[in-house]
């Protein structure tokens, strides 16, 4: 009886390290999951503060940057660095819902535009491969979600840009299409991670 319950103290006091160890990794790693949680709040907070967050989506921040004045365009390069310019890249569709989200967040700054422009197109940062006609997003993973506009996409070898045109009565013609790097476009959508 004596051994027996030497056997139990001792397995006792050799695994309590470990139990000890264990609770304290499970609190560490539940204090550090409620710490990024806040981080990510806060983040959004800033941005929406900073009207950088116009519509968020999953950990995903998007507003746009339209150019000023009549005849106003950026090609490809400039609407990465415009997005850059606030620590952002240009953005991708992740979703119908997302898509839907971003076609009712851009519809009224198209028709409030002083030029008259009631189409606007936009770049995005996603990528399209004429041979494959695959979509991918910025960082090349297939895309999730595409919504061509009629007739689209066009699959001539330069085609390579995806863009979003949206309309302002909402009619339906909303969508995706291609274009070549250098066209020139009134605006870009841009996406910040949180």
């Amino acid at each position: 009886m004596y051994t027996h319950t030497l056997l139990v103290f001792l397995l006792y006091a050799a695994l309590s390290p470990c139990v000890t160890s264990a609770r304290q990794y499970a609190n560490q790693t539940r204090m550090i999951q409620e710490l990024q949680e806040k981080v990510s709040e806060m983040s959004y907070r800033m941005l929406k503060y900073h009207h950088k967050c116009d519509v968020k989506y999953e950990s995903h921040c998007f507003f746009s940057i339209f150019v000023g004045g009549k005849g106003s365009r950026m090609n490809q390069n400039a609407a990465r660095l415009a997005c850059e310019k606030y620590g952002a890249k240009p953005g991708n569709i992740y979703s119908k819902h997302h898509m839907e989200g971003v076609f009712r967040y851009l519809r009224p700054l198209i028709s409030t535009r002083q030029d008259g422009v009631t189409l606007a197109t936009i770049k995005t940062g996603m990528l399209f491969e004429p041979t494959s006609q695959m979509v991918f997003l910025s960082d090349h993973t297939p895309a999730p979600y595409v919504k061509w506009m009629q007739g689209q996409p066009n699959t001539a070898p330069s085609h390579t840009v995806i863009v979003i045109e949206v309309f302002p009565a909402g009619n339906g013609n909303d969508g995706m299409r291609t274009n070549t790097y250098s066209a020139s476009n009134v605006g870009v959508i841009c996406e910040i991670d949180i």
